[in-house]
């Protein structure tokens, strides 16, 4: 599929989801697809905290696997399926639509091993110094700008 066929499919689902006419003379302003080969999304330790929300600003929406899943514990393609139900949930709220809900599962919670996991890597962050580093992650630059200090 071309950028443009991968917009209207989107702009498609929308109407869809919101059970609404198909959106005529819709004016998308930007659009950024990235197709990688054998890709996997990489997380780093703390890029969670640093994560955007679903809304940018007027009328400005994102999902996808680096924004914040609003305290859905979901990661890669789950946490894009989530974001973009939560997203779709919130375009309908600022529209005032009703009857449109995420209805997102909550994750399953930490197995013993991962909640132990979770601790040794967090006493190793502690102990190495690597906390006071900053988070590798690409949009922390402009948070820590607009904030004034570090997430």
């Amino acid at each position: 599929m071309s950028d443009d066929e991968i917009v209207e499919l989107a702009l498609r689902a929308v109407s869809a989801a919101l059970k609404i006419d198909p959106l005529q003379n819709v004016k998308v302003v930007d659009k950024a697809i990235v197709r990688a080969r054998n890709a996997v999304s990489h997380f780093n330790v703390g890029s969670a905290a640093a994560s955007p929300g679903i809304k940018w600003g007027r009328n400005v929406y994102a999902c996808g696997d680096y924004i914040d899943r609003q305290g859905h514990a979901s990661w890669s393609t789950e946490k894009a399926v989530v974001t973009g139900k939560q997203a779709a949930e919130r375009v309908a709220k600022d529209l005032g639509l009703s009857g449109v809900k995420a209805r997102v599962i909550p994750a399953a919670p930490d197995t013993p091993q991962l909640s132990n996991l979770r601790r040794l890597a967090k006493s190793i962050r502690r102990v190495s110094g690597a906390q006071r580093l900053p988070v590798p992650v690409p949009w922390t630059i402009g948070r820590w700008i607009r904030k004034g200090s570090r997430p």
